[in-house]
């Protein structure tokens, strides 16, 4: 919950097994970049930030080589091809996936960034984690077996015309045809991040209004290529603890995790989560998934700034107990009793009653006690459980003899929490970020151990942390423009 719709956490915590209820206020400013002045009326990608479309505002240069049409996800997992060069993104028609008629006349000498804003409040589903990351690492699982339909044929792709890194066109028009015709129309798109987050949108038509449309094509003495890239990431970084000003909301109380599935996620040699397609609890998700969409109910409780109160109050506190810095057992003892000192009656000393209040301090007031489980949702069971770990962890600090064997109760604690706030840097300089892989940038190295860092690492090949077994490298970042979905 803590790192929906956050950059920085979303990026760590890559493979998304969470799909919520989303809403989008009438009034936003969104952006789509291409190489047509023409508005788009059918299915297409917005931008949240408009250094993001700027990237797909470029004109190309010859079309790419003809390549294989794409592996089905349907027979195997996500085909291994991190980012291969495709055209670019063009109105998808969300019934057949056909390329809109008009788009055959595009002129690609120019860029152009159009401006939309939303008429109406969209219902969207975000799909959680960097699930706009053309990768073969999970990212995409949960739109691939949860959201589409492995049962039903996909809708017809349009001749001649590639689909889009790893089926990107194919993807959208077909959780696009499920919003429309399973959904009943309830959905208007669909939430996702990569370096940077993004909407796809079903009907432009429907649900924006035109702004602007600037032809952006940079004359030779404009800003350098290095000068629009370092501002593209500081436009990425800029939204690492949020997308800001209410611009996409989410209803944590209308949400499917598929951790609560049974066996419905498993974990590969790397210990990241994936999509089992083969359980039979993926149905049930399915279904409640259809009945979150369609449902009219909303949302009481903000469940990630609950819990951004204890990530706040506790984050720090644990790794100052596992630092170099505490030498000696009392250095623990101390510190834990003065944070756990709010919660004892010294005059009737009871260490349940202690950790029963210390867990409840954010709890909201008008569910029944934190003391009782019968009838919370997914998200205040998940809150409970991990105030109760903290706080028992604590308490049980407070009489241990041994430093090694609290710093190791303080290690576990620490991985089992498994906060994207435990990574962050500290001390950047001004002009500096904390760099993190994020697609399709970064090493493995990024992953294990951010840096301060004044862009993200642009290594391609093996040494790219996308890079898997089957991968043919990544795409100049001069050929940007030529990817469908941003």
């Amino acid at each position: 919950m803590v790192d929906g719709l956050r950059q920085w956490g979303g990026s760590l915590h890559h493979n998304g097994m969470t799909l919520y209820l989303a809403n989008v206020p009438k009034g936003v400013n969104f952006y789509h970049g291409t190489t047509t002045s023409r508005p788009v009326n059918g299915t297409e990608w917005l931008a949240f930030e408009p250094e993001h479309a700027l990237g797909f505002a470029r004109p190309h240069g010859p079309p790419p080589r003809k390549e294989k049409p794409p592996v089905s996800y349907r027979s195997r997992r996500p085909a291994k091809a991190p980012f291969a060069v495709q055209n670019p993104s063009r109105g998808i028609d969300s019934r057949s996936a056909e390329i809109n008629d008009a788009d055959e006349l595009v002129d690609n000498s120019q860029g152009y960034l159009q401006t939309y804003r939303t008429k109406q409040p969209l219902r969207l589903i975000y799909i959680d984690g960097q699930s706009a990351a053309k990768s073969d690492k999970g990212t995409l699982d949960t739109q691939d077996f949860v959201i589409r339909d492995a049962t039903q044929p996909p809708p017809p792709a349009a001749t001649g015309r590639p689909s889009g890194p790893m089926g990107e066109a194919e993807r959208a028009a077909e959780m696009c045809n499920i919003a429309a015709k399973t959904w009943g129309g309830k959905i208007d798109g669909f939430v996702r991040m990569e370096a940077g987050f993004e909407i796809i949108l079903c009907s432009f038509a429907k649900n924006l209004e035109m702004v602007s449309i600037h032809n952006v094509s940079p004359p030779d003495n404009d800003a350098s290529r290095e000068d629009e890239m370092r501002s593209y990431f500081e436009a990425v970084a800029s939204r690492y603890d949020g997308i800001g000003d209410n611009r996409a909301t989410i209803d944590f109380d209308n949400m499917v995790s598929l951790y609560a599935y049974g066996d419905l996620v498993s974990f590969d040699d790397t210990g990241f989560p994936r999509v089992n397609k083969d359980s039979s609890a993926l149905s049930a998700a399915k279904a409640d998934l259809q009945g979150i969409a369609m449902s009219n109910r909303t949302g009481k409780y903000e469940w990630q700034a609950i819990s951004d109160m204890l990530v706040s109050r506790y984050a720090d506190k644990v790794q100052y107990l596992k630092s170099d810095q505490v030498t000696d057992i009392k250095q623990v003892t101390d510190y834990v009793t003065a944070a756990m000192r709010p919660f004892v009656d010294h005059s009737h000393r009871d260490a349940k009653c202690e950790v029963d209040k210390c867990a409840a301090q954010f709890w909201p007031g008008s569910l029944p006690p934190i003391t009782l489980t019968d009838g919370l949702c997914i998200p205040a069971l998940a809150f409970r459980e991990v105030a109760y770990k903290i706080c028992s962890t604590f308490s049980e600090l407070r009489d241990m003899a041994d430093l090694h064997e609290a710093q190791t109760k303080v290690h576990e604690l620490e991985k089992w929490l498994g906060w994207s706030k435990f990574k962050r840097c500290r001390g950047c300089e001004v002009n500096e970020f904390c760099a993190l892989p994020i697609w399709p940038f970064g090493t493995k190295e990024d992953y294990l151990r951010p840096s301060c860092r004044t862009s993200f690492d642009m290594t391609r090949g093996n040494h790219s942390y996308w890079a898997g077994p089957d991968a043919h490298g990544f795409a100049r970042l001069s050929e940007f423009s030529g990817q469908v979905g941003w």
